[in-house]
């Protein structure tokens, strides 16, 4: 339910299933599937195809495999699964990748372990989004990148890692920032191995033969996981396909670009507002103020004439400057940590490396010193309790994910299917979610047409006034009366934030509230979130009991409160 029928989530459903309409298998059918995720898309699309042939092959799927979108629950589960699927290979891959790099499976266990219980990385397994399928490729570059430097610089681990980071790019633009750092790494590490000048390399005909390849890789790449992208010129995102994976570069070098106008709700805002935001937030994550803090100790070895891993200085680096692009580039109102995503696991790799290297330090001291265990035991509590926010906050989110029956939107739910009769091809305002509904809505039968009430421009040509029901985004709510002014609406089902702003309106237009789904207690009202870890409830253990306790009790209600009012002279059953 709460990965098709609400949120971001449901407009991905619902694209993913636009596929099917004509153009087949085209990401342009669909806004939401237009700009980025094309990987994510083309695997789900080839796996619901596969469902439904075995459908039609054993007679129990009756609709047209093309032509048709589709609102069953299997599709939508396949959709989660993929995407959990690609999660967990993530986790594999890393747990391998830092096996090549440490050669202990115990370390490697633990690394993996930390990227596990990482909150803004676990949420995108369980969230239907694109980022966990980016997150495989960039990790199995990675992996290439570090066959090539400690095995054997093999072109073919070279072209290996092209394509993963052109499709992790394609999953998600902001990924691309990896490009940068792995292909320099490939290119300091080829010339120092055959022991060739930097400059004279350059100009060589084996660097020339490069420039000609992976152009044409790429637009093999584009031809095979998005070929409208090249054929469909007609459309309005096909004109800057070419640059659109990496227009992200821009985008966040130029403020105003990125974060559009007032009237979008990302209100672009100056760099020290945007410095202390997100220093607020990156001060709270210990992998993160570690990692600034390895940024400064990297001169330690240079002062001292120690060579460290070329490899381990580009990692440090690159993500103190991917650290500094974000604040730069991102100043929106969207201030997440869910945005670090993709230099996750290098985060960890730079901790746990360092953290080996102090270890074999102190393995050199001699064995009579007691400096060594009391060392090495601080250095590992610190490490846990540094750690044991993320395990705690990761495992309430998932707690509070999994009771998604016991949430206001799910009783919502529940109520209007029972009263189809009641709701069925009625004029409904409904604002009851952070992001936007998908435009069919499964909740009432048969299925009501949904209209977004939106100030973005780019969704306005979507305000469909013979709609049944008007979704109200959540930057539009004041907006969103220029558009029901005028309408006969029957029911309006609102948040309380909602309610207090159609207050007028809703009193002159004779409403009266008949239904409330509201949290068990004031506690409970914050138990449900997109982002758990911008909620600082989830930080306790006595978060972990009580989440465990709404498990145990069917009757617990979580979630904020959703007011249901109806027309007063309007006859309920």
């Amino acid at each position: 339910m709460a990965a098709y029928e609400t949120g971001d989530s449901g407009h991905l459903a619902y694209g993913l299933m636009n596929m099917f309409n004509y153009p087949i298998f085209s990401q342009y059918n669909y806004y939401f599937t237009s700009d980025y995720g094309w990987i994510f898309n083309d695997i789900s699309f080839l796996v619901i195809l596969l469902l439904k042939f075995v459908g039609k092959l054993f007679g129990v799927y009756n609709q047209p495999i093309f032509g048709v979108i589709d609102n069953q629950p299997i599709f939508n589960g396949a959709m989660i699964a993929t995407n959990f699927t690609f999660a967990l290979l993530s986790i594999l891959v890393f747990f391998k990748l830092a096996n090549l790099l440490f050669a202990n499976k115990k370390i490697s266990f633990i690394a993996s372990l930390f990227f596990i219980f990482l909150p803004w990385a676990a949420i995108y397994s369980y969230w239907l989004k694109s980022d966990a399928t980016g997150m495989f490729f960039i990790l199995t570059a990675v992996l290439y990148l570090v066959k090539f430097i400690k095995q054997e610089p093999k072109p073919v681990y070279f072209y290996i890692a092209f394509v993963c980071l052109v499709l992790t790019t394609f999953s998600k633009m902001y990924h691309g920032f990896l490009l940068f750092p792995i292909f320099l790494l490939f290119f300091l590490t080829y010339c120092d191995k055959y022991k060739i000048n930097y400059s004279k390399y350059l100009f060589s005909k084996n660097f020339f033969k490069i420039l000609i390849s992976l152009p044409l890789l790429y637009l093999l790449i584009i031809l095979i996981i998005h070929p409208y992208a090249i054929f469909d010129f007609d459309n309005e995102y096909t004109k800057r396909w070419m640059f659109m994976p990496w227009e992200v570069f821009i985008k966040f070098f130029l403020p105003s670009s990125y974060t559009g106008e007032i009237s979008t709700g990302h209100k672009s805002v100056s760099f020290i507002t945007s410095f202390y935001n997100w220093f607020a937030l990156y001060s709270k994550e210990p992998l993160i103020y570690l990692n600034v803090l390895l940024m400064y100790l990297l001169i330690i070895p240079v002062i001292f004439r120690k060579k460290l891993s070329l490899l381990f200085i580009v990692s440090v680096i690159f993500c103190n400057l991917y650290l500094v692009i974000v604040i730069f580039g991102n100043r929106t109102m969207h201030y997440h940590l869910r945005y670090i995503y993709p230099i996750a696991p290098l985060l960890i790799l730079n901790i746990i490396a360092i953290s080996i290297y102090v270890w074999n330090w102190l393995k050199k001291l001699p064995t009579s010193y007691y400096l060594k265990p009391i060392l090495a035991s601080l250095g590992g509590i610190l490490l846990i309790l540094a750690f044991a926010d993320n395990i705690i906050i990761t495992t309430n989110s998932l707690l509070a994910k999994a009771a998604y029956k016991h949430s206001t939107t799910y009783q919502l739910r529940e109520f209007m299917q029972k009263n189809s009769d009641v709701f069925s091809k009625q004029k409904i305002l409904m604002g009851v979610s952070v992001a936007l509904f998908p435009p069919k809505l499964t909740w009432i039968n048969p299925p009501a047409s949904v209209s977004w009430i939106t100030e973005q421009k780019r969704h306005k040509s979507n305000v469909n006034l013979t709609a049944d029901i008007f979704s109200l985004s959540w930057i539009s709510s004041k907006y969103g009366l220029q558009f029901i002014k005028n309408l006969d609406l029957k029911f309006l089902i609102l948040n309380e934030g909602n309610s207090k702003i159609y207050r007028d309106y809703i009193r002159k237009n004779h409403f009266k509230p008949i239904k409330i789904f509201r949290a068990s207690s004031k506690e409970f009202k914050t138990f449900t979130t997109w982002f758990p870890t911008v909620n600082e409830q989830f930080k306790t253990l006595a978060a972990t009991s009580k989440l465990i306790d709404i498990h145990r009790n069917s009757n617990t209600i979580i979630g904020s409160t959703i007011v249901l009012y109806a027309k007063k002279d309007l006859q309920l059953h």
